[in-house]
């Protein structure tokens, strides 16, 4: 038995005799000074304690923060010593940060709390330091960590990998009230991406192992986030996680006059240890929200998700896979002579047999230097026609995503893409689908329907189309400008 314990059963011994032979009065006494020399005794066992433990060494300070925040943001950090209540009394906090990718740490003024909150800028990587007190170290104990800032785009390379990623719904319309330049079909045909409800759906895939996972609050127009119910796992598979928006998210983007730009980031660690982010970019806005395709590793390009004069409400990708003989016209859409305002001919059943070269060469056509100034765009408010430059973007960045579909099917080679089947369509990335409408010739007579898909670009100077058929796309120059006079299809996208 260790000396202390001992003395304390001896000096207990002494007071239960002492106890059995005096009266009330001196057992009173004798109570009250045993309970004292309990008192003193716990005293001096929780002073022990103290001295031996939080925050005695750095190792048990735990301090948590984001591992990435956007600039300008308000981030929080947090440091807990382990201690208990007796402890920490009189504990105290200094906390420091570095300037952006260096490591000379500056002392953040009347910040002496438990927590910290704090914006960052420029965009870097920082770290942060908390010292830490109490009446019982010799010596304050300090921990440090380190965030990532980032700005509105994505996140640094280093710190993503291709294993993982973030998937749900990139873009969400307000659905606010119909513009005068709308008209009222196309308006009707817009979906409230709020109709169902503030709070949406994701979810976390991996392809190798990953823990500490934690999706981080854009803040802004977003509410709230759940965590997963999984933060690590092994092998591939996924999780998911909702998104909430705040209740008044349709009023703040209408009175914002312009798209809101988010990044939804998710932060875990890899199969190797190393911190890493997944993220996906949600933009809310009053418009439509249409069938984005990639133009680089980074950067997306929202189209209409149908060519003008198709249906409005057929925008989906399964909706897509659905074209027969006696529908397609709801896909195709109508024609445009290169510089036309307005549908050169639309694609009706009577048409089919359409061609009547006068007639045709003085539809919507001035002369041969018209080009596609903003008076005379085709597509609806807040949309354009795709530059050459970046139909070639689409081409080229997903080279190795395009599919041939015939009748819903994906297709290898050039079975089936003839100019009997209607129903052909090209897709590009994800989202992308491109009905093979065919075209007009310079009499206006049609051609090369299900087997080609021409579509313009606002180049004018010689106009500039992309072109597919059985074989990849491929974008071209017209030698002089007898195309202009011919009728291709026209896809919108997103004004930037």
């Amino acid at each position: 038995m260790p000396g202390d314990q001992i003395l304390t059963f001896a000096m207990e011994n002494i007071y239960l005799r002492i106890f059995k032979k005096i009266g009330l009065f001196g057992q009173t006494l004798c109570i009250t000074a045993l309970l004292g020399f309990q008192k003193m005794r716990m005293e001096e066992i929780e002073s022990y304690t103290c001295r031996t433990s939080p925050p005695r060494t750095s190792a048990l300070l735990t301090l948590t923060g984001p591992p990435f925040a956007k600039v300008d943001d308000d981030v929080t950090f947090a440091v807990s010593t382990g201690a208990s209540a007796f402890c920490s009394q009189g504990e105290t906090y200094k906390w420091y940060k570095t300037g952006a990718d260096d490591n000379n740490y500056t002392l953040i003024p009347l910040q002496t709390a438990s927590s910290l909150t704090t914006p960052f800028s420029p965009t870097g990587t920082y770290k942060v330091k908390v010292e830490v007190t109490n009446r019982y170290t010799t010596a304050p104990v300090e921990k440090d960590t380190t965030i990532v800032i980032i700005a509105a785009g994505v996140p640094p390379t280093p710190y993503l990998d291709a294993n993982y990623a973030v998937t749900g719904d990139f873009c969400y319309d307000v659905k606010g009230p119909k513009p005068s330049s709308q008209t009222q079909a196309f308006y009707d045909s817009r979906m409230d991406g709020f109709a169902g409800g503030l709070t949406k759906n994701y979810t976390f895939t991996y392809t190798n192992d990953f823990r500490d996972l934690t999706v981080l609050n854009p803040g802004g127009i977003v509410a709230s986030v759940t965590q997963p119910a999984v933060t690590y796992a092994t092998g591939s598979g996924s999780v998911s996680f909702t998104v909430t928006f705040v209740s008044d998210v349709k009023d703040r983007v209408i009175a914002n006059n312009a798209p809101v730009q988010l990044q939804l980031l998710v932060s875990y660690k890899n199969n190797s240890g190393d911190t890493k982010v997944a993220y996906k970019s949600i933009k809310v806005q009053d418009a439509e929200c249409g069938c984005p395709a990639k133009i680089s590793a980074t950067q997306w390009l929202t189209f209409l998700c149908h060519n003008l004069g198709a249906d409005y409400d057929i925008r989906s990708d399964a909706d897509l896979m659905g074209i027969t003989s006696s529908n397609f016209r709801e896909y195709h859409g109508d024609w445009y002579k290169f510089g036309a305002s307005t549908a050169s001919l639309e694609n009706t059943l009577t048409n089919d047999s359409y061609s009547n070269p006068a007639e045709w060469q003085a539809k919507d056509f001035q002369n041969d230097s018209q080009d596609w100034t903003i008076s005379r765009n085709p597509c609806p408010s807040g949309w354009r026609l795709p530059t050459l430059a970046k139909w070639s973007a689409v081409i080229n960045t997903n080279n190795n995503a395009q599919k041939h579909y015939v009748d819903g099917v994906v297709i290898t080679g050039s079975n089936g893409w003839n100019d009997g089947n209607i129903n052909n369509v090209l897709k590009l990335g994800d989202y992308l689908y491109l009905p093979a409408a065919g075209s007009r010739d310079m009499g206006g007579a049609l051609t090369a329907r299900g087997r080609q898909g021409l579509y313009w670009s606002s180049n004018g100077s010689n106009p500039q189309y992309l072109s597919f058929n059985k074989n990849a796309p491929a974008v071209y120059s017209a030698t002089n400008n007898l195309n202009r006079h011919e009728g291709f299809s026209v896809r919108c996208v997103a004004t930037e």
